[in-house]
């Protein structure tokens, strides 16, 4: 019997965790103060 092509169900998982991430980062992007706070903190290290 041949094999299915459907990608494996992790392969799902792994384009659906980034999707997620994409979305996050874009969402800290809209947020002005967000990135001011971000570069502020890493600012800091230094």
């Amino acid at each position: 019997m041949p094999e299915t092509l459907q990608p494996p169900r992790w392969r799902w998982l792994a384009y659906g965790l980034a999707a997620l991430v994409c979305a996050l980062i874009f969402g800290m992007y809209v947020q002005p103060d967000m990135m001011v706070l971000l570069a502020e903190q890493l600012w800091a290290c230094f």
